[in-house]
């Protein structure tokens, strides 16, 4: 009864009509989608489907040829996205990172097929591969729309719940600019784990001249 109230017979012809643009629709052999096949989902985003259409039987063909040059690869690694996340940091610490990583190869490669399948069967491919050519403006858009979908809402209610932590009745006035730090920090718990106590105090340090003093007096 609950599926029933969320998903509507609109919302479900909606996810039907999705599996069209999918990279395993675009490299099958089955027929290219007609105005009536996306005619829901155009109407509900607003496109064009003559547009639509013309503009997927056009991709189509050429998504074929080159999906196996679209790199998703910064996608797949854990220890990537560690080190990239934090741009700001010594090379002293991502190499602690990558250290502190090494003992997870066998979990990495395992998070990194599970993220490799999932790359391949979603809209990610499909939008990069449009990204790097041209012409295809009302696709481009609706395919960011495809992308940008969240799946569950798990993420934001856990978002939520840590927004009950960190902003208690004690915290009542906090700033909007040090309680949205405290959130990142607090859903990026893994990286900051790896990065040890000294080197954020050096950070520290570094850019406050009262810091910089009470470390040299002592």
């Amino acid at each position: 009864m609950q599926l029933n109230e969320r998903f509507t017979e609109t919302n479900i012809t909606i996810l039907h009509e999705m599996h069209l643009f999918a990279p395993k629709y675009l490299l099958s052999d089955l027929p290219d989608c007609t105005v009536t096949c996306i005619e829901n989902i155009c109407s509900f985003y607003k496109l064009d489907c003559t547009v639509v259409v013309r503009e997927y039987s056009a991709f189509r063909p050429l998504y074929r040829q080159m999906h196996t040059l679209v790199s998703v690869t910064d996608l797949l690694s854990k220890k990537h996205v560690a080190t990239t996340t934090l741009p700001d940091l010594s090379d002293e610490i991502k190499t602690t990172i990558n250290e502190d990583n090494a003992g997870d190869d066998h979990d990495t490669d395992t998070e990194s097929e599970s993220i490799s399948n999932w790359a391949d069967m979603s809209f990610i491919k499909p939008l990069r591969a449009i990204t790097d050519l041209s012409g295809f403006p009302a696709l481009s858009w609706l395919y960011t729309i495809l992308v940008s979908l969240a799946v569950t809402s798990s993420t934001a209610e856990r978002t939520m719940s840590r927004i009950r932590i960190i902003k208690n009745r004690l915290r009542t006035t906090m700033l909007d600019e040090w309680f949205s730090s405290l959130v990142i920090v607090a859903n990026e718990k893994d990286i900051v784990d790896m990065i040890p106590t000294d080197s954020i105090i050096d950070c520290l340090a570094a850019n406050s001249d009262p810091l910089q003093k009470l470390l040299l007096t002592n």
